[in-house]
């Protein structure tokens, strides 16, 4: 099974946004599941962070949804029937860690470990959102 990170650092209007996340995934059937590892580590500033804090949760479910597009982009693309996707871990920083950039990073992540790292992404930024396209 693939195992890709992706790490996200940017700037946007002069704020730093920065996201790490850690996905295993692989081609399946045709429908496309995401879910957390069992032993997911989310960590801020170095220090693990456990689902019931709210900044935890909300990087998860940036996480789940980054993944959850790059299946369909697979789909989308004819690369491959969906599959599945686990978040490993995730790290951030309390002030350039926010949903938007873990959801990048598990998006690119996910399709680097489906694609081999060999169909590239460029991203793009527009209304307060990270898009992506096939270079």
């Amino acid at each position: 099974m693939p195992v890709a990170e992706f790490r996200f650092f940017r700037q946007v209007n002069g704020r730093g946004q920065f996201g790490w996340v850690r996905v295993v995934a692989d081609s399946g059937s045709g429908q496309v599941t995401v879910n957390l590892d069992p032993g997911v580590e989310i960590t801020s500033n170095g220090f693990v962070l456990s689902l019931e804090n709210p900044e935890a949760v909300e990087w998860a479910q940036g996480a789940v949804g980054g993944c959850g597009e790059a299946l369909e982009l697979v789909q989308q693309e004819g690369l491959g029937p969906g599959g599945w996707a686990r978040v490993l871990s995730i790290r951030g920083a309390t002030v350039d860690t926010c949903r938007e950039s873990v959801r990048i990073a598990a998006l690119m992540a996910t399709w680097n470990a489906l694609t081999g790292g060999q169909q590239p992404l460029t991203m793009a930024f527009r209304d307060d959102r990270w898009d992506v396209q096939r270079t």
